[in-house]
């Protein structure tokens, strides 16, 4: 499956331009697409229509072990929250010795987020997803303690 950026000149014409599900979860074309002139009236302004992220299980292992890759640049574990459905692989990475401490407090954030979400739901929230999330950070409190520990030292040595 290909994914599609759609970016509209000024001038009104429409470009379209052909991701992988790769180059679209990561935005890896996004200064790309930025960057192209109009196949019309060869400006570079006008606005880009964002991709859905296609976020699946291989993409997030490859995000897990690698820094430079991100599914957003900003508020990643909202991103990530999304994907409730990929529960039991944020807890599969959060158990492999090989996901980054960067990527696990990504993932933890979403997973408290989930909880968020399912709290606030006008419908009936899924009372299965929130005790699996709540019972794995309960597990994991210690990654919190460390991550405080981290921060205070980091504090006191730049004080």
């Amino acid at each position: 499956m290909t994914y599609q950026y759609k970016k509209k000149c000024n001038c009104g014409h429409l470009d379209t331009y052909e991701l992988t599900k790769r180059e679209a979860a990561f935005n890896l074309k996004d200064r790309y697409v930025l960057n192209q002139p109009c196949s019309k009236c060869l400006k570079k302004n006008g606005s880009v229509s964002s991709v859905n992220k296609p976020i699946d299980k291989d993409l997030l292992k490859e995000w897990s072990i690698k820094i430079q890759l991100n599914f957003c640049s900003q508020d990643e574990d909202l991103v990530l929250a999304q994907e409730s459905q990929l529960i039991h692989i944020f807890i599969e990475l959060l158990n492999s010795k090989e996901t980054l401490n960067e990527k696990e407090v990504s993932l933890i954030g979403a997973m408290i987020e989930m909880i968020n979400i399912e709290i606030h739901k006008a419908e009936k929230a899924d009372l299965d997803l929130v005790n699996l999330i709540f019972n794995d950070l309960q597990k994991r409190t210690r990654l919190y303690l460390n991550f405080e520990m981290k921060v205070l030292k980091f504090i006191e040595q730049y004080s």
